[in-house]
């Protein structure tokens, strides 16, 4: 958690709460408290609300992935929470994360650009 607050800092859309390293153990994560809606109870949500959270999570995957080359490989839907009046999704789980590397980030992009037949993946060599 602490490396995705630190990569995430004051990010407009997204926050992670502290971690109180002081009550936390092998076993137990303690952080602060944040409010919230879990997105999978979103559904029946406004639409102007579901496309800015799935919009913001696309981002945000672009990000971890491109940006930090760090990413939460395994996200559930209760683990973000939807914050309306701060118009923010706060993360709140991070235990499948992992780092990749910027050629393999590279390498990734240009598979993706050649499958769609784009000549961009050129400037990526």
């Amino acid at each position: 958690m602490d490396r995705f607050r630190q990569l995430l800092g004051n990010h407009e859309t997204f926050s992670v709460p502290k971690v109180i390293h002081s009550l936390t153990s092998k076993q137990v994560l303690t952080s602060e408290l944040v409010y919230g809606v879990p997105l999978d109870q979103l559904a029946s949500a406004d639409e102007n609300i579901r496309n800015w959270t799935a919009g913001s999570l696309l981002r945000l995957t672009l990000e971890e992935l491109f940006h930090y080359q760090f990413m939460q490989t395994d996200p559930n839907w209760s683990n973000f929470f939807y914050n309306e009046s701060l118009k923010k999704i706060h993360l709140i789980d991070f235990g499948a994360s992992r780092s990749y590397s910027k050629s393999f980030t590279n390498e990734y992009i240009k598979v993706k650009l050649r499958g769609r037949g784009h000549h961009l993946w050129i400037l990526l060599r």
